[in-house]
């Protein structure tokens, strides 16, 4: 089983890691099967910075580039009770580095109920953390790996019934917010600056589905140390999300929330830094329409998005008499609009041809930065196999 429910492609795209595999290969007599994609993106964008406090003047940034990544998976069925699977993403270029972001084993252990152990994209989020999942070109402002958190290395039991409207799993990781967690680590020599030995982090994953054409899915994280939010001694982390989507005629809705709360770096020697304590909420709405009686599949998305997070700054001589700190909010926010437009000009399924139109904005009270507004034009081509 796949560990996270990954947004479904478009009608462009084949579903998320259910794209059609090449003919098996065997290991011994067992099935090895092959498949990824690989995408490329030219990304034209402008933004403008208002009122900066250095120049008084507005600063502009124009760029334009091209991006390109690929992933192979490789998926081996080595009885009809376990399965095992690979996923790396590769970046291309000299200093190319592939991220191996999958590898576990499931366990089936009957009645719907399976183990699984290993590296594994995590739980958290609506937004997929694979293009073939989204439906539109880049994951913005909200995916990947904020709130979502990095990809984990754990174990998690799930339950899964095709007649029973509730699904859902409980995990155990090294933990979610702190980005040394995704890597192996053993007793006694933990990665990440600040946690015990002992820390773990853990995750609750719950799936209603009544009818086939509405899902409502509610996410639980809890990490005790974590480097989110600009600790540099932990600090535990909470967070919990809300999201639903909801099918019909061609219309595909999806509507997401999520809360974070970091407390204060756990380090009694640490003392209070900027951004030890912070919360953060954000939201993100997705339309995608699939255009009827069309010459080749076609569809349309618009989404929005907003992020407000708010850190606690030690602000000196701030208390009473002067003499003394204090706390006070500073809040950041962002907001983005995007529209995308979806193709699939050659009529198969494993081939998509895009284009995306982004606009955004954003301010923060830190440091009294400037507010900043921009466009991001994109065109993407995406093949899976």
């Amino acid at each position: 089983m796949t560990l996270r429910s990954l947004v479904p492609a478009l009608g462009t795209l084949a579903p998320a890691l259910a794209v059609l595999a090449l003919a098996p290969v065997h290991a011994g007599d067992t099935p090895v099967t092959f498949h990824g994609w690989a995408d490329t993106i030219l990304s034209v964008g402008d933004d403008t910075q208002q009122d900066d406090p250095a120049t008084k003047t507005k600063e502009k940034s124009f760029g334009a580039g091209f991006y390109a990544q690929g992933s192979l998976k490789v998926n081996w069925t080595v009885t009809d009770k376990l399965t095992a699977k690979l996923n790396a993403f590769i970046n291309p270029g000299p200093n190319s580095a592939v991220n191996l972001r999958e590898a576990y084993f499931t366990y089936n252990l009957g009645s719907g109920v399976s183990w699984s152990m290993g590296k594994y994209i995590d739980h958290m989020g609506w937004i997929s953390a694979e293009p073939t999942g989204l439906y539109v070109i880049n994951a913005s402002l909200i995916g990947y790996t904020s709130l979502y958190g990095n990809d984990v290395v754990g174990t998690a039991v799930s339950f899964s019934e095709k007649e029973v409207p509730v699904s859902g799993s409980i995990h155990i990781t090294n933990g979610y917010y702190s980005a040394a967690d995704q890597y192996s680590r053993g007793t006694n020599s933990s990665d990440s600056l600040g946690r015990e030995n002992i820390d773990l982090g853990y995750g609750l994953d719950l799936v209603i589905t009544p009818v086939e054409a509405f899902s409502a899915n509610a996410e639980l994280a809890f990490d005790p140390s974590t480097a989110a939010g600009g600790g540099v001694k932990g600090g535990a982390m909470y967070v919990v999300g809300l999201n639903a989507t909801a099918k019909t005629s061609g219309l595909t809705i999806g509507l997401e929330g999520m809360y974070a709360a970091k407390q204060k770096d756990s380090s009694p020697t640490a003392g209070k830094v900027d951004g030890t304590d912070m919360s953060r909420y954000q939201a993100n709405l997705l339309v995608n329409y699939a255009i009827p009686d069309t010459k080749f599949p076609v569809s349309v998305s618009v989404q929005g998005q907003y992020i407000r997070t708010t850190n606690k700054i030690v602000v000196a001589g701030g208390g009473q008499g002067g003499g003394a700190t204090s706390t006070e909010d500073k809040a950041t926010t962002l907001a983005q609009g995007t529209l995308a437009l979806l193709t699939n000009p050659l009529k198969d399924t494993n081939f998509g041809l895009n284009a995306e139109l982004a606009m955004f904005t954003g301010n923060t009270e830190l440091d009294n930065s400037p507010v900043i507004r921009g466009a991001q034009f994109s065109i993407e081509g995406i093949v899976a196999f």
